[in-house]
C-alpha cells in the first residue's frame, strides 16, 4: 500500500474526497428526512391544538360570558345577579348585556 500511495498519491486523495462526498450526501439526506418528520409531527400537534382551542370551540357556536367589570368567567348562574353587566364572546365578535333573569 505504501508504494501505491507513493506512486499514486492523487488517487488516494480522490478516494478520500469521494468518501467525504458520499458521507456528505448521506448526511444531507438524513437531515432532510429528520426535518420532514419533525415538520409533520409539528403539524399534527398544531392540528390538535387548533381543535382544542377556545377560539375553535367558539366558532362551532359556543360562547363565553364574562362578568363586568373585571371580566370574570361565569361558570354558574349563581355567580351573577339581576342587573349585572356581562360580556359574551362569540366565534365572531362580542356583545355586552345586562342580566334580567336568572334560571338555576
Amino acid at each position: 500500500m505504501s508504494t501505491y500511495v507513493l506512486r499514486h498519491p492523487l488517487n488516494i486523495v480522490q478516494q478520500y474526497q469521494q468518501t467525504i462526498d458520499d458521507l456528505t450526501d448521506d448526511l444531507h439526506r438524513e437531515m432532510n428526512n429528520f426535518i420532514t418528520l419533525k415538520i409533520e409531527r409539528l403539524k399534527a400537534i398544531l392540528g390538535k391544538l387548533d381543535t382544542l382551542s377556545p377560539l375553535a370551540i367558539l366558532s362551532r357556536g359556543y360562547s363565553i360570558t364574562l362578568k363586568l367589570p373585571g371580566e370574570i368567567l361565569i361558570k354558574d348562574a349563581k355567580s351573577v345577579k339581576i342587573g349585572d353587566l356581562v360580556r359574551t364572546r362569540l366565534g365572531k365578535g362580542s356583545f355586552a348585556s345586562r342580566v334580567e333573569e336568572i334560571d338555576g
